[in-house]
Order: structure tokens, then sequence, then C-alpha cells
């Protein structure tokens, strides 16, 4: 009888229901991620992100590299509510349904949680009033960079 040791790379485990005697299958360990980087670490390791930058003389021209960052910092604010909704998208259509996110009160020098029913422009939504409190918990930074607070 032969024995064969398989080394499984790190973040993955056996994926037992599609695993067969003769074809061991890998999947990613369901672990829980809060940082931007934990969730784009992950994302790419299932293939989910789509990058593209169009190189041309007019487009992708911004005026200065600060609004290049708040723009790039929303973009990640979207994958970070995506992540967080786990599939989960506002209906629009649905006046009973909260939609929370994400806001800074200049007046007090403050991120505030707050719900809307209807859309907000330049903003990203949350499922639930405690899945925005720990996307903001754990990226912050990335926030701050987004709505431009310095």
């Amino acid at each position: 009888m032969k024995t064969f040791n398989i080394e499984i790379p790190e973040g993955y485990e056996i994926d037992k229901e599609k695993s067969t005697f003769e074809k061991i299958v890998f999947k990613l360990l369901n672990k829980e991620c809060n940082t931007w980087e934990e969730i784009i670490d992950k994302y790419e390791k299932q293939n989910k992100t789509t990058w593209f930058i169009e190189n041309t003389e007019t487009m992708n021209t911004l005026p200065s590299e600060e609004i290049t960052e708040q723009i790039l910092a929303l973009c990640q604010l979207h994958l970070i509510a995506d992540y967080y909704n786990n599939g989960w998208k506002p209906d629009w259509n649905n006046f009973d349904e909260d939609k929370w996110y994400v806001h800074y009160n200049f007046d007090i020098n403050h991120f505030c949680i707050n719900y809307r029913l209807y859309i907000l422009i330049n903003t990203v939504h949350f499922k639930s009033k405690e899945l925005a409190e720990k996307a903001l918990k754990y990226n912050e930074e990335i926030f701050k960079k987004a709505y431009g607070i310095k």
C-alpha cells in the first residue's frame, strides 16, 4: 500500500464535497476578512476582481493627485461594501428597507453611521448598521481618503 502526503497551500483546505479518490480539490478557507488588504487578497484568489486601465490621452485623466486618490479610495469602499454585504444589494424601490452608510460630520469632526430609504450619490451602502460600523472600524483610513478628510 502506497501513502501520499499532500501539502495543502496556505489559506486553503481540502474541499471534501468536490474531492474524489482520484482528484483532490482545494478551496479557500472561509476566513473572516476585515481590512482592505484581506478582502482584496481573498477576492483576487477567487478571481472576483476585474482591473482595467484605459491608457489614452483624454480618458481617465483627473485634475489632481488628491482627487485621483479619493476616487481610488471610493472604488476600494465599493469592494469593501460588496464583501461585507455578502451579495446584498440595496433595493431602491423598497422604502421599507434601510440602506446604511458612513458619512463624516464636519461640525463634530467625527464619522457617523446613518440610513436612508433613497439613494445617495458617491457613497456605499451596507445591509445593516453593524456592517457599516465594522467596515469603518477596520478601514477608517480608506473612508478618510475617499471623503477627502485629512
